[in-house]
C-alpha cells in the first residue's frame, strides 16, 4: 500500500465515525505523515525546465551526467536531480537489440534401416563408487541398441574398435549421429 493509498483509507473511514488517531493506527500510518502538506519549491520549476533542456540536448546522457553539467553552474544534490529526472521521466530509453536466430537445418530423420546411428556415453557408478563408462550405439529407425559397451574409462580408440564390429556385421550406416564429447569430436574418429 502507498502512502497515498493509505491516506485514502484514513479519509475514509475518519468519514464512517472513526478518530484520525483510530484510523491511523488501524491501517499503520504515522498520524504526521497523514497530515504532513507537500509543498511545491518555486525553484524546483526553474530546475526541472534545466534539466529537461540539458536531456534534450544529450539524449543518451542519464541523470548522474546532468548532474554533472549542473554543478558546473550551482551547487546541487545528485539525489535531488536523480528524484526530479525520474518524476519527469526523463530515462535514457534502452535499445533493443533484436538477435538475429540462425536457421538450424532439421536433425536427418532415418528412413530406412541402417540409414542413422545414434552412439553416445552414458555414465553410471558401480557399488564401490568407481565410475562406469556405458558406450550404447542405436539404429535410429528400427531403434533396436547394436551395441553396449562398459567399461571404466572412455576412449577415442574404444569408439573406433567397437564401431569397427558393428560395421563388420551389420554394414556401414549413412550416417552417424553423436554429440560433442571429447570421444567424438577426436580426429581418428571423424575420419
Amino acid at each position: 500500500m502507498t502512502i497515498a493509498d493509505q491516506r485514502a483509507a484514513v479519509r475514509f473511514l475518519a468519514t464512517k465515525g472513526i478518530s484520525v488517531r483510530r484510523a491511523c493506527r488501524l491501517v499503520q500510518v504515522q498520524r504526521a505523515t497523514f497530515h504532513y502538506q507537500a509543498r511545491p519549491r518555486p525553484q524546483e520549476d526553474a530546475l526541472v525546465a534545466d534539466i529537461t533542456e540539458l536531456a534534450q540536448q544529450h539524449p543518451r546522457y542519464g541523470y548522474r551526467r546532468v548532474w554533472a553539467l549542473l554543478r558546473r553552474k550551482r551547487t546541487i544534490n545528485r539525489k535531488r536531480v536523480h528524484r526530479l529526472w525520474k518524476r519527469t521521466q526523463l530515462q535514457v530509453k534502452r535499445t533493443v537489440r533484436r538477435r538475429l536466430r540462425r536457421a538450424r537445418p532439421a536433425p536427418l530423420a532415418a528412413t530406412y534401416p541402417n540409414h542413422v546411428w545414434a552412439y553416445d556415453f552414458v555414465e553410471d557408478y558401480a557399488l564401490d563408487g568407481s565410475t562406469l563408462r556405458i558406450l550404447t550405439v542405436m539404429d535410429e529407425f528400427t531403434r533396436e541398441g547394436l551395441a553396449i559397451d562398459v567399461d571404466t574409462s572412455s576412449s577415442a580408440e574404444r569408439v573406433l574398435s567397437r564401431l569397427e564390429e558393428l560395421v563388420a556385421q551389420y554394414g556401414a550406416p549413412a550416417y552417424l549421429r553423436s554429440d560433442n564429447g571429447p570421444e567424438f569430436v577426436a580426429i581418428a574418429v571423424q575420419r
